[in-house]
């Protein structure tokens, strides 16, 4: 099924105003898409786009160097049906280019490495194609958005994975490995909806304010690093 109305792309005029050009550089694409991120996959020095679908395949476009998206999802991206719900980039094996981090309530049972996984890397080969990197370190639960930081100034990627049980913290060590700090992180804390980031008190570390359904109040974390 194809819905013409799935995205658009506006450009600006430099005056503020956009003009939409969907139809001269998007291609047309199924039905259902829950959300997008924009990188430089290829290494080219221009954005492309990651599509996560809410049931389906997921889908890379890559940019063709003219603005032009261009649909290489059967070439660049493996097969694995899931029901997505975000995605975020990173260099996660410090490679030099840009990996992801693909979030889903469920994986269909044919495409998953163990019982339970409900989210993966994709590995890029620096040239825009990917392969599925599982880990086991990942939440095994329904899992809503993940937010990418470098909560304790190593320079290697962290992450913190909002589930249905509660957040899931992960501090990256280099090269697919991260040692999950939850309990010590965030202990004795319920689901979450949402959060942001910034440094409040000056430390240069990053501190969170998440707030939960149900709450009228929001939460601050201050960063204690170690």
């Amino acid at each position: 099924k194809i819905d013409k109305r799935q995205g658009q792309v506006l450009v600006n005029n430099g005056e503020g105003k956009f003009k939409n050009v969907t139809a001269l550089l998007w291609p047309m694409l199924p039905a259902g898409i829950v959300g997008t991120s924009i990188a430089d996959y290829d290494r080219d020095g221009l954005p492309d786009v990651f599509l996560m679908y809410g049931n389906g395949q997921n889908r890379l476009l890559m940019n063709n160097g003219v603005g032009q998206f261009v649909d290489k999802t059967n070439s660049l991206l493996p097969r694995i049906l899931d029901k997505s719900t975000h995605a975020d980039w990173a260099d996660f094996d410090q490679d030099g280019d840009n990996d992801l981090l693909v979030i889903n309530t469920t994986i269909n049972k044919r495409y998953q490495s163990y019982p339970g996984e409900t989210c993966y890397f994709l590995e890029n080969d620096g040239y825009g194609r990917f392969r599925k990197t599982s880990n086991r370190e990942l939440p095994a639960e329904s899992a809503f958005r993940v937010y990418l930081l470098d909560a304790n100034g190593t320079g290697i990627p962290d992450a913190i994975i909002l589930g249905r049980k509660g957040p899931h913290y992960m501090v990256g060590l280099g090269k697919w490995n991260f040692s999950v700090e939850t309990n010590k992180r965030f202990p004795e804390t319920g689901p979450i909806k949402n959060m942001t980031f910034g440094d409040i008190n000056g430390d240069g570390f990053l501190d969170i304010l998440s707030v939960s359904a149900g709450e009228s109040t929001p939460k601050l974390w201050l960063n204690r690093v170690k």
